[in-house]
């Protein structure tokens, strides 16, 4: 099984930045749940470097890309690395937290693959275990699409980002140009498509499967229809 995240994997880390910055946000998120995971379902784990910054939790991460886990694999030596789909996942084991950052949920092809997912990380929590996710909302994308081409350098080369919008669907051609000898460079191609929803729309499903459900974005004051980008988390009911 391929992802297009094959191509990016190699320039992932430099590329993505600020996972500091994002697990302070989480960790953020998780004390007002006053939860301290001792074991963690990373969903859509990528590299693996953000979780790596939650030393003390047993983790287990999964991702549809070959590419990604081998990247995970040298970030998370002790963790459980699987290659599965988040969509279907059924595991043995329950968890004390669930996340899916880096807007993977936006990388879900419809509404109904949302749903599945957030029924995905329920499943798999401990009573009282937390579930966080992390979205590109509506507002960002159509900025991005009038705003594209982007253009970011890093130290292998430098990555040209289009975004246009195919009707309901974002999709994001990313071209890196990799860097070689003699001014030379290799062009590595890769199209990632997105989806993305009103928040009252996530909202509704969240709390038909979480309680206490927030919502928090982590530049403004609260959410607002200006967000660019919004977390969503909620909390598995404990056992009475």
């Amino acid at each position: 099984m391929t992802s297009p995240y094959d191509a990016l994997a190699p320039y992932y880390d430099e590329v993505v930045r600020g996972r500091r910055d994002d697990a302070k946000v989480l960790r953020q998120v998780l004390k007002k749940y006053r939860c301290r995971p001792k074991t963690v379902l990373d969903l859509a784990c990528g590299s693996g470097k953000l979780t790596k910054e939650f030393k003390n939790a047993k983790v287990t991460g999964i991702d549809l890309s070959p590419g990604m886990l081998t990247l995970a694999r040298e970030q998370l030596p002790e963790a459980t690395l699987l290659q599965a789909d988040m969509r279907s996942l059924r595991l043995p084991g329950r968890f004390d937290a669930a996340w899916c950052m880096y807007d993977s949920m936006n990388h879900l092809a419809n509404f109904r693959d949302w749903t599945r997912t957030m029924q995905t990380a329920h499943r798999h929590l401990n009573p009282g275990g937390v579930f966080v996710f992390d979205v590109n909302t509506v507002t960002k994308l159509e900025a991005m699409v009038a705003d594209s081409p982007f253009m970011h350098h890093f130290k292998k080369g430098m990555l040209v980002t289009e975004v246009s919008k195919q009707k309901s669907r974002y999709l994001w051609q990313l071209n890196i140009f990799e860097r070689q000898k003699d001014d030379l460079y290799r062009l590595q191609e890769a199209e990632i498509p997105e989806t993305a929803y009103e928040t009252e729309r996530i909202l509704e499903v969240m709390e038909r499967t979480f309680e206490d459900v927030t919502i928090l974005d982590p530049v403004r004051k609260r959410p607002s229809k200006h967000s660019l980008r919004l977390y969503f988390a909620g909390r598995r009911a404990k056992m009475k």
